[in-house]
């Protein structure tokens, strides 16, 4: 995850300040995924589980591929889009404004998007979350993140505002 570059590099600053520094205790990422095949077999995960499935219901069907029926062409190639340094103050400016943070922005395009380049009246969207819950794990390198359903509904009377503040308050 993006932390991952963060700690890497308070280590490199503080190694190069003084070359007797030592990083704190941290966690062996590897014994995180341990942990994390462990949980998936608990009674926890299982009540975990069904909080978010009943939370959602209904569960929307993917609406980005096609049906089992249907081939689909899964290869990929990256895309880099940057935006102008002016264009992203005046984007942030604009979310300091409405009280709402860039990614609900971002987010909130791309449901608008979504919305009128289809006829569907729910779109979900799997929002990646920090997901470090320990100062170990705030100090060791590796992916920790958990996948979120962003649910919004269409509603035609909403302005790009008011959906974007409703995605904010999601």
């Amino acid at each position: 995850d993006g932390y991952s570059v963060t700690v890497m590099t308070e280590h490199i600053n503080k190694y190069l300040q003084n070359p007797d520094y030592t990083p704190p205790a941290h966690q062996d990422y590897a014994e995180y995924i341990q942990n994390e095949e462990k949980h998936k077999t608990s009674k926890r995960y299982g009540l975990d589980r069904d909080f978010w499935l009943k939370n959602f219901e209904p569960v929307p069907s993917c609406t980005l591929f096609p049906d089992a029926n249907n081939s689909f062409d899964y290869t990929s190639s990256e895309v880099n889009i940057s935006i102008a340094s002016e264009k992203l103050n005046k984007i942030r400016s604009l979310c300091q404004e409405w009280n709402i943070s860039v990614q609900s922005f971002f987010n909130s395009v791309y449901a608008a998007y979504f919305f009128r380049s289809t006829e569907l009246d729910r779109f979900t969207l799997g929002v990646p979350v920090l997901n470090r819950t320990t100062m170990a794990e705030f100090n060791t390198i590796g992916l920790y993140m958990h996948i979120v359903p962003l649910i919004t509904e269409r509603d035609d009377s909403f302005s790009f505002l008011d959906m974007a503040q409703k995605v904010e308050d999601s």
